[in-house]
Parts: structure tokens; sequence; C-alpha cells
């Protein structure tokens, strides 16, 4: 009887664990979208997502981007989803973040 306790215990940990993996980025994904800013990108890795970072710490996934190419040194003017892209101060393309989820159980599976 105690076995099987820890069986479901351990069971739901792992599931917990799973399900709470990809918090951060749905959170992560939210601010940005809400944010108005003039950012300039400072970096762009490759790694679960693609990541385009415009601070040391602060990014958004270019999966939730639709638009012109992206570089680094480019600067971004956003205003609610809408994306302008600067280069060296001469627009240079539009883009689109793509409204997340409406909340993160939806965002988990990909519904």
């Amino acid at each position: 009887m105690l076995k099987n306790i820890w069986r479901g215990i351990i069971i739901i940990g792992i599931f917990c664990l799973i399900f709470f993996s990809k918090w951060n980025d749905y959170k992560n994904n939210v601010e940005f979208y809400k944010k108005e800013a003039n950012i300039s990108i400072k970096k762009i890795v490759e790694s679960r997502g693609t990541k385009v970072y415009y601070n040391s710490e602060d990014f958004f996934y270019l999966e939730t981007y639709n638009g012109d190419k992206l570089e680094v040194g480019d600067s971004i003017s956003k205003k609610n989803e809408k994306i302008e892209i600067f280069t060296n101060g001469t627009l240079t393309g539009y883009g689109q973040i793509k409204k997340p989820k409406e909340n993160y159980f939806i965002y988990f599976f990909g519904w």
C-alpha cells in the first residue's frame, strides 16, 4: 500500500515537472507581446527555440514572430503586435508578433 502511494507521488511529481517546464517561456511571451518598446537586437541564439535577445536576459522567441528577417544590430520599434525594423536608422522591414495563447494550459498542449 505504501509502495503504491510513493509511486503515485512520483508520477504526479514528474507530471508537474514536465507541465511547468514551459511556464517561463509562456510568461516571457505574454510580457513581450504586451510591451511597447524601441529595442536593439543584441544576439540571436538557437536552442530549444531561436531566442532573439534585446538585453542580456530579455528575449523573445523567433517562432512567435512573422515578418522580414531580423539580424543582430537591427533596431525594432514595437507597438502592440506590430513591429518596424530599422537598420542604421533606415526603415527596412515590417513584422508582427503572434498573439499568445489564452492561457498556459492551451499553450502547453499546443491547441
